[in-house]
């Protein structure tokens, strides 16, 4: 049975926590959260029990309001900075958020199309995506969304697992960001380049396309049966289309980063497999959120630390997977040491299945040339943090093709910001 994501505290419950709120003058939970949500706001307005009020005034600044609610990290962000913290638990703001949309939801204006003047194009239907189209549309842009593939969510629908996100609850504000936009499915990249969006009328274009599937790794027998893509995995157990390793067989992952635990533990809950991580790294360096970690050893997944592989190995499909003992070395580009293997330290595991999760990459060369854009050595889009702007006027981007790996909720404050300066940029031209 597939294990669904948890919704919550019930009305009478998210009443009274939301009660607990010292309402401080200073809101330092307001200024933790990344889109800016005003937090002490909404929490009187459900210690009132008025839900569709605090919903409204959650949606002001993040229109993914019940999604982020599942998805933002819990005791982080806002729930840190709750000065109840240090005296004891903090108020359940994540929590609360999702209680807003889950009581609220229903009392949400209808929206329709708000034609206007001015023409943006937002290339990409992830969380960035969507929030630019809604905000932009609220300030009475015309905007047509530009989607690569045949639904609209990104790894909201086609990468987090059902135990973190509730399905229903993604797509209904899916539905409610996107009322009265126009949205063009199966997009072709070669059609979506700044001359040829400009002769469509538009005059301005937001790119948020996020990050592209991370690919197998050239090691040898990366191409025998059992052996997956983690990015792609995910996607096809979103989908309900993946074939799981059975029952009881022992599978290695491969990566230390929240796709790692994500595959980890959608094979413990949904496929019932004996997991294993392995991490080139020690703990202390997983990129992965430490609740997702804790979660997976909760679980029974086990982890094994300071180990690369070296090749995968089988006759026709995967029997063992050949790593190499690392030690950490003087720290790389990314602040952390670099892991170098150990000499005469190879061993190896007898598994069924191995996947490589080492996350996704960021999907930026086309970018850069269908968009004459300066694109970073790291991949990622040039643009400004606080206005989104690139290195070409009227281009804005947000979101991971920005960040790189961000959370749902900085996508999401992404996306408001580049709608207000599109919004600036396009001038006049806005009814």
């Amino acid at each position: 049975m597939r294990e669904r994501a948890r919704l919550g505290l019930s009305r009478e419950q998210a009443v009274a926590e939301a009660s607990r709120c010292l309402m401080c003058h200073d809101a330092p939970c307001e200024r933790a959260c990344p889109a800016g949500v005003g937090v002490p706001t909404f929490l009187r307005r459900i210690r009132f029990d008025d839900f569709g009020a605090a919903l409204r005034k959650i949606i002001q600044a993040n229109v993914l309001a019940g999604t982020c609610g599942m998805t933002c990290p819990q005791g982080m962000l806002c729930e840190q900075a709750c000065v109840l913290g240090a005296i004891g638990r903090p108020i359940a703001i994540r929590d609360l958020q999702l209680s807003a949309h889950l009581f609220g939801f229903g009392e949400l204006p209808r929206l329709g199309p708000r034609p206007g003047a001015a023409r943006a194009a937002v290339v990409g239907g992830g969380p960035a995506g969507l929030a630019c189209a809604y905000y932009l549309k609220n300030l009475g842009v015309a905007v047509t969304l530009f989607e690569r593939s045949d639904s609209i969510g990104g790894m909201l629908t086609r990468g987090i697992p059902e135990y973190r996100v509730a399905r229903e609850v993604v797509a209904r504000e899916i539905g409610y960001a996107t009322a009265g936009i126009e949205v063009v499915f199966a997009a072709s990249p070669g059609g979506l380049g700044l001359e040829a969006l400009r002769q469509q009328g538009f005059g301005a274009v937001f790119l948020g396309v996020g990050l592209r599937q991370a690919g197998l790794p050239r090691l040898e027998g990366a191409d025998l049966a059992g052996v997956y893509d983690g990015s792609v995995l995910l996607a096809d157990i979103a989908q309900g289309k993946a074939a799981l390793p059975g029952a009881g067989s022992k599978v290695a992952v491969v990566g230390g980063g929240n796709t790692a635990c994500d595959v980890a533990l959608s094979l413990r809950r949904y496929g019932g497999c004996d997991v294993t991580v392995y991490y080139r790294r020690t703990r202390d360096e997983m990129p992965a959120f430490a609740h997702e970690i804790n979660d997976a050893l909760i679980d029974g997944v086990k982890f094994e630390f300071l180990a690369a592989p070296l090749a995968v190995r089988g006759k026709g499909r995967v029997e063992e997977l050949v790593l190499v003992k690392t030690a950490l070395g003087e720290p790389d580009a990314s602040g952390r040491g670099r892991p170098v293997p150990l000499k005469g330290s190879e061993f190896r595991v007898k598994c069924d299945a191995v996947v490589f999760a080492a996350g996704g990459g960021i999907d930026a060369a086309w970018l850069g040339n269908a968009f004459r854009l300066n694109v970073e050595k790291s991949g990622r889009i040039a643009a400004r943090r606080d206005t989104c702007e690139t290195s070409v006027a009227g281009v804005f981007a947000g979101g991971d093709i920005v960040r790189e790996k961000g959370l749902v909720v900085e996508a999401v404050a992404d996306g408001r910001r580049a709608a207000f300066s599109m919004a600036g940029y396009l001038g006049g031209q806005c009814s």
